[in-house]
């Protein structure tokens, strides 16, 4: 690869080509039999900053030679064109080390030179592409100030390679608190419910986030329909800056001396006292199982046994044995033998 480098740094400055240099250039960087001629040809078209170059350039990153491979991802990364990043993304997963490592440098180079026209090819070429390269990529979105590449890195949270997701978090939770609890924010309504708790993680450990991004895990607390893993998650998200909660509010609601919340009000309040898990939040509950929605009575049982405070075992068996709703009855056994077992 000595050979490769060399050329680069001897290339002529950048010019564009006459149309017919360009097709004899191509030709010659594509089909050649001698390996030093393509790759000189693929040199001088990545240096000659000519975007007619670039379909010469995508074939020559399949070519049989290492060499010419590493020198392609170097010259299309030259033309800073944001497409050429889904030709040059693959080569991170070469079969060969150092075409990977030069891949890593040219992506790397043109997503900051495209940006931010390059983002959201990033983001669509992570989809499809091998471990290598889908963790190139989050690297090279890490590097980008931008809301869309922030959003790239929470959606990268989900990736099936514990690699590719440790180092999506790990530029998520290096960079600037607010910003990356906005793509945090936007992350939680995510399809893939993996994304969905990892973002709730984040945001849990994040110095600082926004209020809608607070806002929005208590949504995914509150939510029935969501999974337990996101919830957990959430929960010690809010856990982690239970001041921001309005604890009287919330007890108000919850015990139903606030006269103008609705059943899915004071179920919703509920879910969140168990977060505070205090005294004031206890005696709400324990009287909002007694409130005349079986909603509301089974959010609180809920809340209690999540709580895991003993002193709910005796009100807990109390609603367990007269509870006429079959739901909340079965809401309450089980609150029970959580918080006996």
């Amino acid at each position: 690869m000595s050979v490769l480098l060399s050329l680069v740094l001897l290339a002529a400055a950048p010019a564009k080509l006459p149309p017919e240099r360009l097709a004899e250039l191509g030709r010659l960087a594509t089909s050649d039999d001698e390996m030093k001629i393509r790759l000189q040809a693929v040199v001088v078209l990545g240096r000659s900053g000519d975007r007619g170059a670039e379909p010469f350039l995508r074939a020559a990153t399949t070519d049989e030679q290492p060499a010419v491979r590493g020198a392609a991802a170097i010259a299309l990364g030259h033309l800073e064109d944001p497409s050429a990043v889904e030709a040059i993304a693959p080569l991170a997963d070469d079969e060969e080390a150092v075409v990977r490592e030069v891949a890593l440098r040219a992506l790397s180079e043109l997503s900051t030179a495209a940006a931010p026209a390059s983002i959201p090819y990033l983001v669509s070429a992570r989809q499809r592409l091998g471990r290598h390269a889908r963790e190139a990529i989050v690297l090279a979105l890490a590097g980008l100030d931008y809301p869309a590449a922030r959003s790239g890195l929470a959606e990268a949270l989900g990736d099936d390679d514990g690699l590719v997701r440790a180092a999506a978090e790990h530029a998520l939770l290096s960079g600037p608190p607010l910003p990356a609890s906005l793509a945090l924010r936007g992350a939680l309504d995510s399809q893939n419910y993996r994304v969905r708790a990892a973002a709730a993680d984040l945001l849990g450990r994040l110095t600082e986030i926004d209020d809608s991004a607070f806002a929005r895990l208590t949504v995914a607390l509150v939510d029935d329909s969501e999974v337990p893993e996101v919830q957990t998650a959430a929960r010690a998200a809010i856990a982690a800056r239970r001041e921001r909660l309005d604890a009287p509010a919330l007890a108000a609601t919850a015990s139903g001396a606030d006269a103008k919340a609705d059943r899915y009000a004071r179920a919703r309040a509920a879910t969140l006292l168990s977060v505070l898990a205090d005294d004031r939040a206890y005696a709400a509950l324990v009287k909002a199982l007694s409130d005349d929605e079986p909603l509301v009575r089974g959010a609180a049982a809920s809340a209690l046994a999540s709580m895991g405070d003993a002193r709910a075992v005796g009100p807990l068996s109390r609603l367990e044995r007269s509870e006429p709703d079959a739901r909340v009855k079965r809401i309450a056994r089980s609150a029970l033998e959580r918080l006996t077992h």
